[in-house]
């Protein structure tokens, strides 16, 4: 086996492992990651025969390749003799979405593996075997793209499909074969279909076509060109192809797009301002690591203007996604990762020819190169190391559903303050689900749970046989409540969370100072010990576990608390 093989299987099967390790983590909880179950309960929605997602925050592409992974899934299943009709799917999905949720995260891992596959061939392509493994190396052990693969969302998957683009597109600038320009259109279209941002694959996209003319006095001649003209026609088939109802429901895709655009002009759940700052002191700072993050400008500045200009067009990709999150008050650490594999390869490629200055053997400037790496290395790799231990420990969450199903009795009544993402994943009693409906009309749809699970979510549950199983629970949910309410409605129990994660878990201080009066604290679970030590968070998301430095972090998911209600003589006392 050559070496160079046999080191690029290395780093494959190592990216492999990170992606992998603590996919699990939060189960059988679907939402301990936000996000998720958009997208994965819309794909098992699919079984009943509506492709329509009736959801256009993000596009149907994922949804569509969800479902078609199920339906493999049920073929086993039916194959084993443990399924017979494809419908079963969504009613196992009510009682237990573990499998559901790890093949969706394991498609997400398989793609952001596959990415790492991709720079290795893009670097090789662009200047030999070390660019190609330098590149696929800081890939492979980035945090921020190592952390987000563990998510069956969209960010990861588009980014495969981005960077299988850009491959096509620096071809198409090198040989301007009409087959470059199909693909380059095709895998940018799909790009587009999981992420609507994709689209700034244009900019590339045209920047390699008119590169080809820069030398000629045809470079205005070069726009009407067919072979470009084919290429945007095939992006804009792939992706209504791949996302038919933006045109089929166009008022709904128009309503959300416009929902999630003035989202991006008005911020979301924190004050950041625009977000360049964030993404300077957050997202990079952590995800890529302090090193790599000082290189990073002359990074920038160095591909601007060296001889090659295909590292200009990659070059263009980044610096086009930086402005578009720089300016949007919508920030989120996640909207980095479309950039990271291009830049693995221009961080790989601005070391690489800065080593060429450097008057020593060939083999020396291996090391010195495979030295570099690991430096810039070290911070990002033990990040993702420390996250994925943390991720394989038992969430807050799960212990909570764990404690209640065992010591509180079946059909109790449970208040649940703080926030939906902090609490823990109960099964709903059936009157608990009609109210969840009936509010939902009453709400014309705002209500959060339907946003989130969609408008028919609930009615499948009260029509899946056996829903809901043993032990459920009637369910109440506020921020707080007067204990004289709580003594009205019959609650026995009241389960809080909070968190630094203000937004998305955080239970008032009057409330809690009600309850310590009123009420007995009857269990804890804390992720942090008492001599808690700091830890950074992407403050904008709904991920309970840290972005970058841990702390001394026990495990991920909201501090959770659990009080017994006075007996009913007790609380008539009390609240005279």
């Amino acid at each position: 086996m050559k070496k160079e093989t046999l080191f690029l299987i290395l780093i494959l099967f190592a990216a492999a492992g990170l992606r992998f390790w603590g996919i699990w983590f939060g189960l059988p909880d679907p939402e301990c990651r936000s996000d998720e179950t958009e997208i994965v309960f819309r794909a098992l929605r699919m079984i009943t025969g509506d492709f329509n997602p009736h959801y256009f925050v993000y596009p149907g592409l994922y949804m569509y390749l969800y479902y078609v992974c199920y339906f493999f899934y049920f073929c086993v299943l039916f194959i084993t003799g443990n399924a017979d009709a494809f419908i079963e799917l969504l009613h196992r999905y009510f009682f237990d979405p573990t499998p559901f949720m790890l093949i969706a995260r394991a498609v997400t891992a398989t793609m952001g593996t596959l990415t790492v596959y991709l720079v290795y061939r893009m670097g090789k392509r662009l200047r030999g075997v070390p660019l190609g493994m330098t590149s696929a190396a800081l890939l492979a052990f980035c945090f921020l793209h190592g952390r987000d693969s563990h998510f069956a969302v969209t960010d990861v998957p588009s980014t495969f499909f981005m960077t299988a683009s850009l491959y096509f597109i620096l071809e198409l600038y090198q040989n301007g074969g009409r087959k470059s320009y199909l693909l380059a259109g095709l895998l940018a279209g799909l790009a587009a279909a999981t992420k609507y941002t994709a689209i700034l694959l244009l900019v590339p996209l045209l920047l390699a076509h008119l590169l080809r003319y820069s030398g000629e006095k045809r470079l205005l001649a070069s726009l009407g060109d067919r072979r470009l003209w084919i290429s945007l026609l095939v992006l804009i088939i792939a992706f209504l192809v791949t996302t038919p109802y933006t045109l089929l429901d166009f008022p709904t895709f128009w309503h959300d797009f416009l929902w999630q655009m003035q989202r991006t002009g008005h911020g979301w759940v924190i004050e950041t301002g625009p977000g360049y700052l964030y993404h300077l002191k957050i997202t990079f700072r952590y995800g890529l690591g302090l090193i790599w993050e000082i290189f990073l400008p002359f990074i920038l500045i160095y591909s601007l203007f060296c001889r090659d200009r295909r590292f200009l067009v990659l070059n263009a990709f980044v610096l086009v996604n930086l402005l578009v999150i720089g300016r949007s008050n919508l920030v989120f650490a996640r909207y980095g990762i479309p950039v990271l594999p291009s830049l693995a390869i221009l961080t790989a490629y601005f070391f690489q020819t800065l080593l060429d200055y450097f008057s020593v053997s060939p083999g020396r400037k291996k090391v010195l190169l495979i030295l570099v790496t690991l430096f810039l290395l070290a911070e990002p790799a033990y990040y993702l190391i420390k996250n994925n231990m943390i991720i394989s420990k038992t969430d807050t969450r799960v212990l909570c559903k764990r404690w209640v199903e065992s010591h509180c009795p079946n059909d109790s009544y449970i208040l649940i303050s703080g926030g939906r993402l902090g609490m823990p994943y109960l099964h709903r009693s059936r009157y608990t689900l009609e109210h969840t409906i009936s509010r939902a009309k009453a709400s014309k749809g705002h209500d959060a749970p339907v946003r989130i699970y969609g408008s028919d979510y609930f009615e499948l549950a009260l029509k899946t046989p056996g829903y809901p199983p043993e032990p459920f629970y009637t369910q109440f949910f506020s921020r707080g409540l007067k204990m004289s309410l709580i003594q009205a409605r019959g609650i026995q129990y009241v389960i809080t969370n909070s968190s630094i994660l203000k937004w998305y878990s955080n239970t008032g201080t009057d409330f809690i100072r009600e309850l310590e009066e009123g009420a007995e604290l009857i269990k804890v679970f804390n992720p942090y010990p008492p001599d808690r030590k700091p830890a950074a968070y992407d403050y904008a998301d709904g991920y309970f576990a840290p972005y970058g430095p841990v702390g001394n972090m026990i495990r991920p998911g909201p501090l959770i608390k659990i009080y017994r209600c006075p007996s009913w003589a007790s609380i008539a006392m009390w609240a005279r």
